[in-house]
């Protein structure tokens, strides 16, 4: 490179460094129009856009440093980090391959392949890529707290609760291990010291670290300030996008409403269950139900039954946020019901980006999401007492007697009482 490039590439890098990306930007801007053909220059614009969040950026710059330099190791394994982003992953996993082809030394590599193994649901064989990540690089802290969860998946609890010890030794402070760590012993039965590591994780909360899941905090603690601190926490670590603010196009009245679940359990799943009568009860000429899937790929009774149920049913797994919200918009859907709420593979971005003009937490999840986009929270008054509703940041729709959609139909109730003997019991 020349030297005004060299320049250009070490100013852009100290800017990036002290975390001024947009200044960062425009120096990469200045050495891409002196040299198109500069490698740097393009990676650290890549870097900078998916700092930003701008991915389809990222993904142009870091595919023009790869057809530059075909053997950049980092552009692979970035260019990866961007389809993640994306919900790409098994894009993301080609490249992470491809990065690991040309050098299978970084445990970055590997620790990311193991996360796009999580995200496609391949726990096992996410296993294997983290234990080759930690085997090149025993204090990457990131790797053995991964390995825990793909385990936990496993139903391995023990194995999984020896890599969350192994990541607290390395990493005590690292945002997201103390409830997963804390979870796991619980299910061990360690009981030692509970009340000390529920303060502490508390006290983090107290001072805004993400140390734990909102979820799991329900289980800690019945604080409902608390609970609300633990899920903007929780919502700040994650780097949502900026919410909107120019206000969505509310569609005429006088047709029918038109409603969108989303949800990642449109299958034999406890929500599954709870909510299918409610979608099967909706009055059809006077609203139009649409289902937004984003979990697993389930085909059982209950997945076929909610594929009949919905007018339409709209897959989300594989596409982004932006994209999810996209088709949504373009369904013009009145009401966005997030069925998950602070959930195992929830997806707030997507109510981030404003799928409706409103948006309503219900079922799946009833502490406060702790944001500015979900507008309303079904519940009752047993569930969320008028003296809890000053720790959300929702407005509470309380149904007159209970919450729950579930109509029983299904399951009948025995016709007689059993006795504690004949159930085996003392």
């Amino acid at each position: 490179m020349t030297t005004a490039i060299n320049q250009l590439v070490a100013e852009a890098q100290q800017l990036q460094q002290a975390g001024r990306l947009v200044d960062a930007g425009q120096r990469w801007n200045d050495a891409i129009a002196l040299d198109p053909t500069a490698v740097e220059a393009w990676f650290g614009r890549g870097v900078d856009h998916l700092a930003l969040g701008r991915t389809r950026e990222a993904l142009a710059d870091f595919d023009r440093a790869i057809a530059l330099a075909p053997r950049a190791v980092a552009a692979h394994i970035n260019r990866a980090s961007v389809l993640m982003a994306m919900v790409r992953p098994l894009e993301a996993l080609a490249s992470l391959d491809a990065a690991i082809q040309i050098n299978p030394g970084p445990a970055v590599a590997h620790n990311n392949r193991g996360n796009a193994l999580q995200q496609l649901g391949r726990y096992g064989e996410a296993v294997t890529s983290y234990t080759k990540a930690i085997k090149r690089d025993p204090s990457l802290a990131d790797a053995h707290y991964n390995l825990g969860l793909a385990l936990d998946e496993l139903g391995r609890a023990d194995e999984a609760l020896d890599a969350y010890d192994r990541a607290m030794g390395l990493r005590p402070d690292m945002a997201r291990l103390h409830g997963q760590w804390l979870m796991a012993r619980l299910r061990q039965a360690q009981w030692e010291g509970y009340d000390q590591h529920v303060a502490r994780i508390a006290e983090k909360v107290d001072r805004g670290i993400a140390t734990a899941m909102p979820f799991q905090v329900l289980a800690f603690s019945d604080d409902p300030a608390l609970q609300r601190k633990a899920a903007e926490c929780w919502l700040a670590d994650a780097t949502l996008p900026a919410v909107p603010t120019d206000a969505l196009r509310r569609r005429p009245s006088g047709g029918k409403l038109r409603i969108g679940y989303f949800s990642t359990d449109f299958f034999d799943h406890v929500v599954g269950r709870m909510v299918i009568d409610q979608i099967e009860s909706h009055d059809r000429s006077r609203f139009e139900i649409l289902g937004f899937a984003y979990g697993p790929s389930v085909n059982d009774a209950m997945a076929a039954r909610f594929t009949r149920a919905f007018d339409r049913l709209i897959d989300l797994r594989a596409v982004s946020d932006a994209e999810a919200v996209q088709l949504a918009r373009d369904a013009d859907i009145d009401i966005a019901v997030d069925l998950n709420g602070h959930t195992k593979h929830h997806r707030p971005g997507i109510f981030a980006l404003r799928a409706a003009p409103i948006q309503i937490g219900y079922l799946g999840y009833t502490g406060t999401s702790g944001s500015s986009f979900i507008d309303y929270i079904v519940a009752d008054r047993v569930v969320i007492t008028p003296r809890s509703r000053a720790s959300f940041t929702e407005r509470v729709v309380a149904m007159p007697h209970c919450y729950f959609p579930a109509t029983g139909k299904d399951r009948g109730i025995a016709t007689e009482t059993p006795s504690r003997r004949t159930l085996g019991l003392p």
